[in-house]
């Protein structure tokens, strides 16, 4: 089994939702995004995936989040704006744009250093 795995940054800011329904004051991180995939089979060239290009799906998908508020994309109408979420939102993005021999392993989203949420099927 082989795996590689990318990272990528965004900033932007976010207002999690309380039990109480009022929401926490609006604050903004510098995302840090770590994508890891794996598969059992190399390409002709020898990768798994080329790094540049899983960079690039990932830059992609964290593009609208990037200097703004998660709460203007529709999933975070519906779901609060927390690391988990993003990190499950990152997740099931990448996984409809990779190859079928690559599975994705596990998406980590760090919103401040040494705060990570993790998501994995």
């Amino acid at each position: 089994m082989f795996s590689v795995e990318v990272t990528e940054y965004f900033w932007a800011g976010h207002q999690l939702n309380l039990p109480d329904g009022s929401k926490e004051p609006y604050h903004a991180h510098n995302w840090r995004v770590t994508a890891r995939v794996s598969g059992e089979k190399l390409n002709k060239i020898g990768l798994l995936v080329d790094f540049l290009k899983l960079k690039k799906m990932l830059k992609d998908i964290l593009e609208p989040l990037a200097n703004s508020s998660p709460e203007q994309i529709p999933y975070f109408q519906q779901n609060n704006p927390s690391a988990e979420e993003i990190a499950r939102y990152i997740y099931n993005q990448l996984a409809s744009r990779m190859p079928g021999v690559v599975k994705i392993i596990a998406i980590c989203v760090e919103e401040s250093s040494g705060c990570i949420a993790e998501y994995s099927e």
